[in-house]
């Protein structure tokens, strides 16, 4: 493997494993400090869901 394939296979698994940690977490803090969205007629969603993030 050449140093450029390397280097995008590092990349893509730093990134990942910042996600996979991250997310949760991040979803944690919004339940924590209900920073919720709740469904109304607006909304597709029927459950509480976190307003962190985009």
């Amino acid at each position: 493997m050449n140093p450029l394939g390397i280097q995008l296979s590092l990349s893509f698994l730093w990134a990942f494993l910042v996600a996979l940690f991250a997310v949760p977490s991040i979803i944690y803090i919004a339940h924590l400090k209900n920073m919720l969205d709740t469904p109304n007629v607006r909304t597709v969603h029927e459950s509480l869901t976190p307003r962190l993030g985009a």
